[in-house]
């Protein structure tokens, strides 16, 4: 653009240079009429006219262009910002509906009640589900276990790994036909241990639980050197150090709402 504009004045330049020239030998001579005079005036006029209008007319299209690519830019950004917003929105409402999701790992009922039917279920949640959605989802399990039975209890597990292991991790309600609930306890977890720190209690727990039921009549001193002596066992098994085990141990303990 700046060359075409300075390559335009170079030769409108020449141009004026020349007709003045003429003007003036044709004035100094005498050979022009007044009409005439005033015609290349007007000319001449004109023709800064169009070398001005040259100059500026480029600058502002230049200037339209630039506003008019901003403000495409600007609505390019909203959209796209409206998109992700859409999106983000999307992803929080899945992950809410999928919060709701829970697998029956067992459903029995108490024969021992002769007056009303008692049924127990266990189910799966989400182990990092929020206290919101575990109060959400166990009322829905009730709601759509409930059935035949005058009363069942729920009990919520985040992992199946600590299925009968005694005690559920993650709450327990009692719910009615009618949709009322009663005992209620959840616990959200607020921390989850990974699953080689799950894998090291329950292998712990296990062995203890193990070893000292096989030894049958045992002392309290006789009960912490079997504890130690297990502590380092697994210790070994894992790679870790006795007092890591230690550590592990209590972090799944609270986990697990024991």
């Amino acid at each position: 653009m700046a060359i075409f504009v300075i390559l335009f004045l170079v030769l409108f330049l020449i141009l004026i240079f020349q007709i003045i020239r003429l003007i003036y030998f044709a004035i100094k001579k005498k050979e022009l009429s007044k009409e005439v005079k005033k015609t290349c005036i007007v000319f001449l006029c004109n023709i800064f006219a169009f070398i001005l209008v040259g100059i500026t007319v480029p600058e502002s299209t230049k200037n339209a262009i630039k506003k008019e690519e901003e403000l495409k830019k600007k609505a390019k950004e909203a959209k796209e910002t409206k998109k992700k917003v859409d999106k983000e929105k999307k992803q929080v409402k899945l992950a809410s509906q999928d919060d709701l999701k829970y697998e029956v790992l067992k459903n029995s009922r108490d024969t021992s009640n002769l007056t009303k039917k008692e049924n127990t279920i266990d189910i799966l949640v989400k182990d990092n589900i929020s206290e919101e959605n575990l109060k959400k989802v166990m009322r829905k399990a009730g709601k759509e276990q409930i059935k035949d039975a005058d009363i069942l209890f729920i009990r919520a597990y985040g992992d199946k790994k600590f299925f009968n292991l005694g005690g559920e991790t993650h709450g327990m309600i009692t719910y009615y036909p009618d949709g009322t609930v009663k005992n209620e306890t959840y616990t959200a977890k607020k921390e989850i241990p990974s699953d080689k720190e799950k894998d090291i209690y329950i292998d712990y727990s296990k062995t203890l639980h193990e070893t000292l039921k096989s030894k049958g009549n045992y002392t309290k001193q006789e009960e912490e050197n079997i504890e130690e002596k297990i502590n380092k066992k697994i210790a070994k098994k894992y790679g870790i150090s006795p007092e890591e085990v230690e550590k592990i141990f209590d972090k799944v303990v609270i986990y697990q709402g024991m």
